[in-house]
This record gives structure tokens, C-alpha cells and sequence, in this order.
């Protein structure tokens, strides 16, 4: 008996796939800023290989310029994580936004078990109105302290303010194969 307790200590000890998909998205896309080149260095590192160039051009379709988009992909026990990044330039309010994107997509995965470890990481509570297929945090990041925007506050923000103000977006889509993790920071 207490063999068969020890045992299942140990199995829940061991974290799930999507605390190790979110461990990912941390190593990956926190850590690093969203920084393009910073985050597919990391992901070299840990020895993830590039996607062949037609999927690269389909998954890169649609962001803002696909020629800053690239993207690497791991196996994983039962699935396979993949690193999207890309970075945009955008007219806001009559300033310029230019923003890392980092996206981590991976299977298997449980949504909502994400989305509760996107909430603790964010430390704020998540925007109202956004589409069934996502959940989404908006903040200013203050070296790693988040500050929750009013919908006034966000509605109203010019590129420089956000800047600024460093206001980051992290969104976790439901996808059909599994989560999805997406951090947009302006680049100060």
C-alpha cells in the first residue's frame, strides 16, 4: 500500500502536458520579450527544428509582414509543441506600434487548465467581450508587474502610449488540436 501511495505522489508530482506547454510559452515567449530572433535562438538551444518553408508560408500567412515570420517545431510525449514569431508595424491612433509577436501552440493540452495558468501568470482578470475561441488579458507591464487597463484606458491608447506604457496582450485560443498561447509586447 504505501508503495502504491509513493507511486501516485510521484505521478502527480510530474507536471501535465499543458503545464509544460505553458512552461514553454514562459522559456519561449516570456523570457525572451517576444523577441523574434531571441525566441527561435532559444528554441534552437533546446534543439526544436524549423518547419518545412511551405508550412512556414501557410502558418505566416496571416500576420502582418510574412516575411519576419519564421517558426520552429518539438515533438513531445503523445504530440508536438509549435513557436510562432513575428514582428508588426502598425498604425494606432496616429502613432506607430511596432510589436513582438510569440505564439506556442501545442498538443495535448487542456484549455481551461491553461487559461488558469495564464490568469496567475498575467495577474489580471481576463477582457470581457472577447470571442468564445479565446481568452485575453490586456496590461501595462511594469517589470513584471501588471496592471490591469480599463476598456476606456485601452480604447483610447495611441501606439506611443502603449509603448510607454508597455501594454501587453496575451491571448489563449481554443484551438480544435489543442491551446494556443499569443504574447504581443511593443518593442520600447
Amino acid at each position: 500500500m504505501a508503495l502504491l501511495a509513493i507511486m501516485a505522489a510521484l505521478a502527480t508530482a510530474e507536471p501535465n502536458a499543458s503545464e509544460l506547454g505553458f512552461r514553454a510559452f514562459e522559456t519561449m515567449c516570456v523570457a525572451t520579450g517576444g523577441d523574434p530572433a531571441t525566441s527561435i535562438s532559444a528554441a534552437d538551444k533546446a534543439g526544436w527544428a524549423a518547419i518545412p518553408e511551405d508550412a512556414r508560408q501557410r502558418f505566416g500567412a496571416g500576420v502582418d509582414d510574412p516575411s519576419t515570420f519564421q517558426a520552429r517545431i518539438s515533438r513531445t510525449d503523445g504530440g508536438f509543441m509549435v513557436l510562432g514569431v513575428d514582428r508588426s508595424s502598425r498604425n494606432i491612433r496616429g502613432d506607430v506600434l511596432v510589436a513582438n509577436h510569440c505564439q506556442l501552440s501545442f498538443t495535448p493540452g487542456d484549455y481551461a487548465v491553461v487559461v488558469s495558468l495564464a490568469k496567475d501568470w498575467a495577474a489580471v482578470p481576463p477582457v470581457q467581450g472577447v470571442p468564445p475561441t479565446g481568452t485575453e488579458f490586456v496590461f501595462a507591464d511594469d517589470h513584471g508587474h501588471h496592471t490591469a487597463l480599463t476598456g476606456t484606458e485601452l480604447e483610447s491608447a495611441t501606439g506611443g502610449v502603449m509603448t510607454r506604457r508597455r501594454i501587453t496582450q496575451l491571448t489563449v485560443f481554443n484551438l480544435s488540436r489543442g491551446p494556443s498561447l499569443r504574447l504581443d509586447i511593443p518593442v520600447r
